[in-house]
């Protein structure tokens, strides 16, 4: 994300949509971002909006709140997607202009 940030103009904004749930990695497929990793991986980056889905019984994605996405657990070692489970984490970001010295 650093190298991503380091890409955008000064004030230059990026929507992002990651796996989330219970911290877990998923080598070699993916990671799946927490409490602990989330926090890491937005660093850098004011969030302007943001907003978490999970599926419901009839595998339908619906909005839910912050502390249900991320403490959401999840299934995602198949190479088979319908075997993955994961709440949805969508974030809309700004570049934080760089403070002068």
């Amino acid at each position: 994300m650093s190298k991503l940030r380091d890409l955008m103009k000064p004030g230059g904004i990026m929507l992002l949509t990651i796996p989330v749930g219970r911290d877990a990695v998923y080598d070699p497929l993916h990671r799946v971002y927490g409490m602990k990793r989330l926090f890491h991986l937005l660093d850098g980056y004011a969030i302007e909006k943001e907003a978490f889905w999970i599926k419901d019984r009839e595998n339908r994605w619906v909005i839910c709140n912050k502390e249900t996405a991320l403490n959401f657990k999840t299934s995602a070692g198949s190479w088979n997607p319908l075997q993955n489970i994961y709440a949805l984490g969508c974030f809309v970001l700004r570049k934080k202009n760089k403070e002068a010295t």
